[in-house]
C-alpha cells in the first residue's frame, strides 16, 4: 500500500469525524486509565512509605519486646536492652550487620527561656514521645529536616543535651520563630537545647496520641541512655544485614537473643514479609483497576470492529472498483487492517497523553492534601497501553478486513 493510499484512507476517516470520535472513545478511556491508574498506585506507594511512622525497609529486621510465656517467666526478667544490640552488632554470625536501638517514653515537654515568659502552662508545655536516636535516624525513618541540623558523631560521643523536635511540637511551643540559643525544652528534669525541627511527616487518618513523628522529640541515644534509661531497656532493636539474606539474619538474631535471655522468648523478631501488606493491597488494587482499563480497551475494540464493518458495507463499490483495477485481496485486507490499526493507535496515543495529564493534575491535588505525593508516570504502563491499543485495533480489524477481501468485484460494482 503506497503512502498516497494511506493519505487517502486518512481523508476518508476524517470525513466521518463524529463516528471516528465515538469509535476512539473506548480506546482512549482504556489506554488512558492504564497510565492514570499505574501512576496513582505508584504515587500511593511512595506516599504510604513517606507517611509510615515506623522503619519498614525490606532489608531491615526489627526486634521488639513481648511478654514472656507464663510458664517461663520465673527463668529470667532480663528485658530487651541496648546490650543485646551490642551483642548482635559484634556477633560473627550476623556478618557485620548494622544494629541500632530505639528507646522511647511518653512524657511532657516544657518550653524554657525567654520565649516562655508570659505564656500560660498549657501554651508552654506539650505531650510528646521522647525518642533516642542515632545519626542514622533520618535514613532509618525517612525523616527530613525543615530547619537546623540533625545529630552528629560529636553529639553522641560527648553525650550532649540537644534535641530535634517534630513539626507540631515546634508549632505549638515556639510558633513562627526560628531556632536560637534560647530555645530550650525541659523534659523529665533534663534541659535540652533544640538544634533542629523535622519537616512535616503526616500520617493517614488522625490520632490524639503522641507516637507520630510530628509529636516526637529526638535526643542522642547515648545521652538518653546515660540520663533517662540507666537500666539499658529499649523499645526496639533494628538490624540491617551487610548483604546477608533476611532469613539468615532473622534466624541468627533470634538464636543469639534466645541464648542471652536463657531460652525465654520475651522478644519478637519480626518478618519483613509481614510488613508488605500495604504493597500487597496496592498490587491487588493495581491489578483490578488496570484490568478495568483493559476491559475498556476490549469494548473499544468492539466499537472499532462495528465501525469497520459499516465502512466495508458503505464502500462496497469502492472495493469492487479497486479489485477491477487490479487490487489483490491481500491489498484490500491490508487496507482495512491498516485503517483499524490507525484508529486504535490514535486512540492509544490520545489516551496515554490524557492519562498522563490527569495523573499530573491528580498528583498536584493529592500533594496539597496529603503533603507528599510524587508524580510517577510508569514507562511500562505507557508501553502496555500503546501495545494493547494497537493489538485491539488489529484484532478488531481482522473480520471486517477479511469480509472486504472476499467481496466479488462484479457484484460490488453492481451494488448501490
Amino acid at each position: 500500500m503506497s503512502p498516497w493510499d494511506l493519505l487517502r484512507e486518512l481523508r476518508v476517516l476524517a470525513a466521518h469525524r463524529a463516528r471516528v470520535a465515538l469509535t476512539l472513545l473506548g480506546i482512549v478511556i482504556g489506554s488512558g486509565s492504564v497510565v492514570f491508574v499505574a501512576a496513582l498506585v505508584k504515587g500511593g506507594e511512595g506516599a504510604l512509605l513517606h507517611m509510615n511512622q515506623r522503619a519498614t525497609d525490606a532489608d531491615l529486621a526489627s526486634v521488639s519486646p513481648k511478654p514472656a510465656p507464663p510458664t517461663a517467666r520465673h527463668r529470667t526478667t532480663r528485658p530487651l536492652s541496648r546490650w543485646d544490640g551490642e551483642e548482635l552488632a559484634s556477633s560473627r554470625t550476623l556478618g557485620g550487620a548494622w544494629v541500632g536501638s530505639e528507646s522511647s517514653r511518653q512524657t511532657r515537654a516544657f518550653l524554657r527561656g525567654t520565649r516562655a515568659i508570659g505564656m500560660s502552662l498549657g501554651e508552654r508545655s506539650r505531650r510528646i514521645t521522647l525518642v533516642s536516636a542515632s545519626t542514622r535516624a533520618p535514613e532509618l525513618y525517612r525523616l527530613r529536616l525543615a530547619e537546623g541540623r540533625f545529630f552528629d558523631d560529636a553529639d553522641l560521643r560527648e553525650r550532649r543535651r540537644v534535641a530535634v523536635v517534630g513539626r507540631e511540637v515546634a508549632e505549638k511551643l515556639f510558633p513562627g520563630q526560628g531556632l536560637g540559643r534560647d530555645v530550650e525544652l525541659e523534659i523529665d528534669g533534663e534541659v535540652w537545647t533544640v538544634i533542629g525541627v523535622l519537616a512535616d511527616k503526616p500520617m493517614l487518618g488522625s490520632t490524639d496520641g503522641t507516637n507520630i513523628w510530628n509529636r516526637k522529640v529526638l535526643v542522642p541515644e547515648t545521652t538518653f541512655a546515660a540520663t533517662l534509661s540507666t537500666h539499658g531497656e529499649v523499645s526496639r532493636l533494628y538490624a540491617r544485614g551487610a548483604g546477608a539474606p533476611m532469613g539468615e539474619l532473622r534466624s541468627a538474631a533470634h538464636g543469639l537473643l534466645l541464648r542471652r535471655h536463657f531460652g525465654v522468648r520475651n522478644f519478637e523478631v519480626d518478618d519483613p514479609a509481614k510488613r508488605s501488606e500495604e504493597r500487597t493491597i496496592l498490587a491487588v488494587v493495581r491489578i483490578l483497576l488496570i484490568g478495568t482499563g483493559l476491559l475498556s480497551l476490549f469494548v473499544g475494540g468492539i466499537n472499532v470492529a462495528n465501525v469497520m464493518l459499516v465502512a466495508v458495507t458503505e464502500r462496497t463499490r469502492e472495493i469492487g472498483l479497486r479489485r477491477a483495477l487490479g487490487a489483490t485481496r491481500g491489498s484490500i485486507l491490508a487496507q482495512f487492517l491498516l485503517e483499524a490499526s490507525a484508529l486504535a493507535a490514535a486512540g492509544g496515543v490520545i489516551g496515554v497523553g490524557g492519562g498522563a495529564l490527569l495523573a499530573a493534575l491528580a498528583s498536584l491535588g493529592l500533594e496539597r492534601w496529603l503533603g507528599h505525593w510524587d508524580l510517577a508516570i510508569e514507562p511500562w504502563a505507557i508501553g502496555s497501553a500503546l501495545v494493547a491499543a494497537l493489538s485491539t485495533g488489529l484484532v478488531a480489524g481482522v473480520a471486517p478486513a477479511a469480509r472486504a477481501a472476499r467481496i466479488d468485484p462484479i457484484g460490488a460494482l453492481r451494488a448501490e
